[in-house]
């Protein structure tokens, strides 16, 4: 496996943490009780044990089956004790190695002895990426679907640690140690007796909080000297080739975490390659399943988030269309990329199903059409360009999307709450988005005309905007979130929408 490092030399040995801490100069402002149970003393040993007892407590099934690899028991997984030298770790694990009798073994020892010495301080937390990232490469799918998973919750725990760290960080030197009022350390609403009264807690010695602003600085830094390219792209291999749910829903989470990660100005593009978009067109297919959908379009939407990728997808999108194109080999294989990816964000708009999962990704399909119409015009002419199967363009599709959500509802006459609220946030969010285009000077005519110039469309706008005008829900059904959506937001969306329609319509008749 390449080295998941950016750099060589990266220094993983820590300064020692023997550091005695005087009472008598513990004064000063302090954390609360509760802070201090999260942001702590964070020492790299208790790190190491914090994560190493998350990730038993949230994979314990995981290492089960990978241990089982090493016939290891789980009562021997990872001595937490005392902390140990490099070598009697080593040595310690030599009894072990008899049983290895193939290359999986090989790997899932190296897992063990890494998470070994990070129980122990020995190695940073982030260590822990590159035997799992090897893992996750192999062919035995049972260890790979195990070793994704601890992957995924591994990188959601060190993540929110930068963040608390981060956080830990700020408040202490924009608000505590110097006595700053501020808004951005979230310290500005605390009283000055809970203040006074967590003295106790935090220590003021320099030679403490350098060390702890070492660590931290250390920590964030080596988060981002590693290689996070190659495990994005480990984890786009495996979601393209696999079409087990599981192991495509895995990846595919692993894949939005480290984009969220991620810069979305200066990091996020060089995830964003042309392979990487193929994989997405063939994960939002009708063969694939709605979760599996659900976490692509969320994929799309963060690297999409990036600018400069935003405008590739969308120029490509135009490339084919009109005398001016481009008509070059380069050029027509990414149209063929993104015509893809549009098509699979119309199955996903159109999909048949009727169950929660099936409301929802509808749902996700809307807010990433109401993403590209906010993009600014080229995002608009993809709406309302770009030809579909079934349907000339992804307006009048939504349309078809909205009336049989309104008969779905009429038809169905108890339906469990969840499905009630997912179908009513789902009609909002499309009222809101013809709302936005047609009050839009750049657009509205564009768009009126379009929902007008056909008899078949201009009756199902209409019919569309008169029936949900109305105040027709459901009592008893609906929490009161929903019923204010249904009884106000709704009737008085749709109401607006069909006053421009008609306004439009009286216009051209004039």
């Amino acid at each position: 496996m390449p080295s998941l490092y950016k750099t060589i030399g990266v220094q993983v040995g820590k300064a020692d943490d023997s550091t005695e801490i005087d009472d008598g100069l513990s004064s000063g402002f302090g954390l609360s009780e509760k802070l201090l149970g999260v942001w702590g003393h964070t020492s790299d040993q208790k790190l190491g044990r914090n994560l190493i007892s998350k990730l038993f407590m949230f994979c314990p099934a995981d290492f089960h089956v990978l241990f089982g690899c090493m016939n290891m028991s789980m009562s021997s997984k990872i001595p937490m004790g005392s902390v140990a030298c490099d070598n009697s770790s080593h040595i310690s694990l030599q009894c072990h190695m008899s049983s290895l009798h193939s290359f999986e073994g090989a790997k899932i020892f190296d897992l063990y002895s890494v998470l070994t010495k990070i129980g122990n301080g020995l190695l940073p937390l982030e260590a822990l990426v590159g035997p799992l990232v090897d893992l996750c490469n192999l062919e035995n799918v049972p260890v790979v679907r195990c070793s994704i998973h601890i992957l995924h919750v591994s990188l959601k725990h060190l993540f929110s640690l930068r963040r608390k760290l981060e956080l830990r960080d700020n408040a202490r030197v924009e608000g505590l140690l110097f006595g700053k009022s501020t808004n951005a350390g979230g310290m500005s609403n605390v009283s000055k007796e809970d203040a006074w009264g967590c003295l106790e807690n935090m220590s003021l010695d320099p030679q403490h909080l350098f060390k702890e602003e070492f660590m931290s600085a250390d920590f964030a830094m080596s988060l981002s000297c590693m290689d996070w390219v190659y495990v994005f792209q480990s984890m786009h291999q495996i979601a393209v080739k696999n079409t087990e749910e599981y192991l495509r829903l895995e990846a595919i989470s692993v894949m939005n975490v480290v984009l969220m990660r991620s810069n979305a100005f200066t990091e996020r593009e060089k995830f964003g390659g042309a392979v990487v978009f193929e994989g997405i067109a063939q994960l939002l297919k009708k063969d694939a399943s709605s979760h599996v959908q659900k976490k692509t379009l969320q994929m799309l939407y963060l690297l999409l988030n990036c600018p400069k990728l935003l405008g590739i997808f969308c120029s490509g999108c135009k490339v084919g269309e009109g005398d001016d194109a481009v008509n070059d080999e380069r050029n027509s294989s990414s149209f063929k990329e993104f015509s893809f990816i549009l098509d699979g964000l119309a199955n996903c708009l159109s999909c048949c199903g009727n169950s929660f999962q099936d409301i929802e990704i509808r749902k996700k399909a809307v807010n990433f059409l109401a993403f590209l119409a906010s993009s600014g015009k080229s995002g608009f002419e993809i709406l309302v360009g770009h030809n579909l199967t079934g349907a000339p363009n992804f307006i009048v599709l939504m349309l078809h999307v909205l009336v049989s959500e309104i008969d779905a509802e009429v038809s169905v006459p108890v339906e469990p709450a969840e499905k009630v609220k997912a179908r009513t946030l789902l009609i909002r969010e499309a009222l809101i988005l013809l709302n936005r285009l047609v009050s839009n000077p750049g657009y509205s005519s564009t768009l009126l005309c379009i929902l007008t110039a056909a008899r078949d469309i201009a009756s199902l706008t209409i019919d569309i905007a008169s029936r949900l005008s109305q105040n027709d829900y459901r009592p008893g059904q609906l929490d009161s979130m929903t019923r204010k959506i249904r009884e106000t937001e709704i009737p008085d969306l749709a109401r607006v929408f069909k006053k421009r329609v008609w306004s439009y319509l009286g216009d051209k008749i004039s």
